[in-house]
């Protein structure tokens, strides 16, 4: 992170994704987290439950966010997606001072209500 009159400042990925995963499942039609695909080459064996979710690249201090996502069946896709990529961008800015050049939201599934019996 940044250099301050008092020493370093460093924030975790796992910091971060955590704090966008909380923002996105806060916005009604979220069903929850979604599992990323894993490219092969980057395997990792422990990749937080956040790192699954969440995919963070810092280029010179700025953050490109990727999220993915389960929604709700009747929710309207991009309009929940716009409300994420805001909650996202504001929450992990507002709590980290990293800044967000752009949330890319990923919706892997929809999630159906269950039937009555």
């Amino acid at each position: 992170m940044g250099k301050r009159n008092k020493g370093e400042l460093r924030i975790s990925h796992d910091v971060i994704a955590s704090i966008a995963s909380r923002a996105a499942c806060e916005i009604e039609g979220v069903a929850g987290m979604a599992q990323r695909p894993i490219k092969l080459k980057n395997l990792t064996p422990m990749l937080s439950k956040y790192e699954k979710s969440v995919n963070i690249e810092l280029y010179d201090e700025v953050a490109v966010i990727g999220i993915y996502l389960d929604l709700n069946y009747g929710a309207c896709i991009p309009s929940v997606c716009e409300k994420v990529q805001e909650a996202v961008k504001e929450a992990v800015q507002g709590m980290t001072s990293v800044a967000v050049a752009k949330v890319n939201v990923y919706v892997m599934g929809i999630e159906f209500p269950e039937k009555a019996k």
